[in-house]
């Protein structure tokens, strides 16, 4: 799971009210306008030229590489709310007879809004199966979920195991409700008055966001909050030297509403967060990656999660952060074909 978070909103209201008063300073805030080069663009439910799969009368942006016919790599993004325009690098894996699938998730990048109050937990898992079925025709396939998506590979293991052949979990964020709690108090964000100042400012900006849907301006809010560049950040504590690469910024769009649903999803009576119980009885081998740098849900919390898998082993890329697919593209392509090629007959 990353920075894409329930305390943004808070630390928003925060924000806003410590911006001073007065007429004067009103209109100072007001008139700070968003870089039009940020806006959230058009989702696939009004940019037609954009790639779409069409599943069961809904309709998401992605789209497949390589040979149709070939054993089946289906990509789980981050978030939740991410897109996996950072991960498209794995689409190397079509150069080796693999079909390479690619989507956004409910509520998520370029998929449509309409249905993102919908984007729980079970919801989205019940989105993958609905992909795995459209592209498997009856076939197992491979599963590789980044920091979200490898949680929803996870929990995906645990209800239909006979359904993937191959399972590869890179930096899953948190598995069992300690972990949880524990990320959550880690995740809060150190509100100096410069990071006070920030999201005031992005919060006035956002007012100025008035499409291309009733979704964009949140979702421009928590996708500028996501990079404020401050030691506050907790985010920082994913990347190598305490610095995101710029392949960290590289999203089509954040899906705010998605994120707040999974969060609503998991919160208790008693207003505490709990992740579902995992019980994994897959028999098949899983590859956990992790990154030598990420010291928020790197190499320990990765050994930890070995433990919830009957067959499983670590490789940990070194000298990269958390998207260690593009920081280290040729030794996480290469631990990738190399499990990939023990395809199970």
């Amino acid at each position: 799971m990353s920075s894409r978070r329930w305390f943004v909103w808070a630390g928003i209201g925060v924000a806003a009210l410590a911006v001073p008063c007065g007429a004067g300073a009103a209109l100072s805030y007001l008139s700070f306008r968003p870089d039009p080069a940020a806006l959230p663009p058009a989702t696939v439910a009004d940019d037609p030229s954009l790639p779409f799969i069409e599943l069961e009368g809904r309709r998401m942006h992605g789209e497949s590489f390589g040979d149709p016919d070939g054993r089946v790599v289906i990509v789980l993004h981050g978030g939740p709310g991410g897109d996996y325009r950072n991960l498209l690098v794995l689409k190397a894996l079509a150069d080796d007879g693999y079909l390479v699938v690619f989507y956004d998730q409910m509520g998520s990048g370029l998929s449509p809004r309409d249905d993102a109050e919908r984007a729980t937990f079970d919801g989205m898992l019940a989105e993958l199966d609905a992909v795995v079925d459209h592209y498997g025709k009856g076939r197992s396939v491979a599963l590789v979920g980044h920091s979200w998506g490898g949680m929803l590979t996870a929990y995906y293991l645990a209800r239909h195991p006979e359904k993937v052949a191959r399972a590869v979990m890179a930096e899953p964020g948190v598995l069992t409700t300690e972990e949880y709690q524990e990320f959550l108090g880690a995740m809060s964000p150190s509100m100096s008055g410069e990071m006070v100042s920030y999201m005031a400012r992005t919060w006035f900006e956002s007012l100025h966001v008035t499409g291309p849907d009733e979704y964009a301006a949140r979702d421009y809010l928590v996708q500028q909050v996501m990079k404020a560049p401050m030691p506050g950040n907790a985010m920082n504590r994913y990347w190598c030297g305490g610095v995101a690469p710029e392949a960290a910024y590289e999203s089509w769009r954040v899906g705010a509403a998605a994120m707040q649903a999974v969060q609503a999803g998991s919160r208790q009576e008693d207003g505490s967060f709990a992740m579902p119980p995992l019980e994994v009885g897959y028999p098949g081998e899983v590859l956990l990656i992790a990154s030598s740098c990420n010291t928020m849900i790197g190499v320990q919390r990765q050994t930890a999660h070995l433990e919830h898998f009957p067959n499983a082993r670590l490789v940990v890329i070194e000298d990269a952060g958390h998207l260690m697919f593009t920081d280290q593209p040729e030794a996480s392509l290469a631990t990738l074909r190399e499990y990939l090629a023990q395809w199970p007959d």
